[in-house]
């Protein structure tokens, strides 16, 4: 026992003295394998779940292409072409970045239209005439601004908008032959109502519902069917004559009234009032009218509502400026520094 101890100890020495690589000591040492401790384990289970590739479900790769992708702030019109505070151009020919806008009377805005359309240069038959207006949506706390908004604005002057209206109306039986050759897509009394409940008639068929104020009770034993399409008297859906809501939600204009995501003060609106054949005179009053429906929506503080409108006519890039304090009557345009009018929104 003695002399196997003094071998594997002048074996040790010998190693150490001339460097000799531990792997000949593999066989002669002594290996247990023990339990490592929980701590240990669980480290290395967590370290081995990292390496192990998630697959990723459709949603989360939506989120993730939505998390790298850039996202691009789009400045209002009223803050990126801001003429205001620019001198006024001494020549003709001048750029418009540098200097102030022209002002053109609206009669000068619609010839310059018809002059691009021409038969002779774009040959455009009959495109419509449009006002793009930008509208400070401030409201009456600073906190909350005017939320956007659409209307159906009645003109004086009808033409054909292009609109597809389906509209379904709820009337007296005797109205119904007069509703339906005046252009609704289904008319009809307490019958339409049962249809309604049994299914027989979807909702999802009709854009629009009007109804007569009669027939009211009867309506709203649906009013959980009809939903948002309810008829109101603030929408002008319901009255006591079902044809002329039924003119009205039909040769109508829409507006809506949209906001920027970033700059929620600052509204813009694009709404036709007409085609370039129609009459000059015609044109503007339509625009005068809709400039009162619009204005009718102003929160009660004071300074503008309507900060500018433009005179445009697609496909044509062409924007003229034009005087829109000329047209608004209940609004008294002030001078004074708070006016934001005369400065852009802060």
């Amino acid at each position: 026992m003695a002399s196997a101890t003094r071998i594997i100890h002048n074996s040790i020495n010998f190693i150490h003295r001339y460097n000799l690589s531990t792997c000949i000591l593999s066989g002669l040492s002594q290996v247990r394998h023990y339990a490592a401790r929980k701590s240990t384990r669980e480290k290395a289970r967590k370290k081995k779940s990292l390496t192990i590739m998630k697959k990723l479900t459709l949603a989360d790769k939506i989120q993730k292409s939505k998390k790298n992708k850039v996202v691009q702030v789009i400045k209002p019109d009223a803050l990126r072409y801001f003429d205001e505070s620019k001198p006024a151009p001494t020549d003709d020919v001048y750029l418009g970045r540098i200097f102030k806008w022209n002002i053109y009377p609206f009669s000068e805005a619609i010839l310059n239209h018809r002059e691009f359309f021409h038969p002779t240069m774009y040959d455009y038959k009959d495109p419509y005439v449009q006002l793009l207006i930008e509208f400070n949506m401030k409201g009456v706390k600073k906190t909350k601004p005017v939320e956007p908004f659409k209307k159906l604005l009645n003109i004086k002057h009808k033409f054909d908008h292009g609109e597809e209206r389906r509209i379904l109306a709820i009337c007296p039986p005797e109205e119904e032959a007069a509703l339906e050759a005046a252009g609704a897509l289904h008319a009809g009394g307490t019958n339409i109502v049962k249809d309604i409940m049994s299914g027989s008639i979807s909702l999802d068929n009709f854009d629009i519902v009007i109804a007569n104020v009669k027939l009211m009770p009867e309506i709203l034993t649906i009013r959980g069917l009809l939903k948002k399409k309810i008829p109101t008297l603030k929408a002008e859906t319901l009255g006591g004559n079902t044809l002329k809501l039924l003119n009205h939600q039909l040769n109508s204009v829409t507006c809506s009234v949209k906001t920027y995501k970033d700059f929620p003060e600052y509204g813009y609106s694009t709404v036709s009032i007409g085609t370039l054949d129609m009459d000059i005179n015609h044109l503007e009053e339509n625009m005068k009218i809709i400039i009162d429906n619009l204005m009718l929506s102003k929160p009660k503080r004071s300074g503008s509502f309507i900060t500018r409108i433009r005179v445009i006519c697609p496909p044509s890039n062409e924007k003229f400026k034009i005087n829109h304090n000329l047209y608004i009557k209940e609004e008294k345009i002030n001078t004074e520094i708070e006016d934001e009018v005369a400065l852009p929104l802060e």
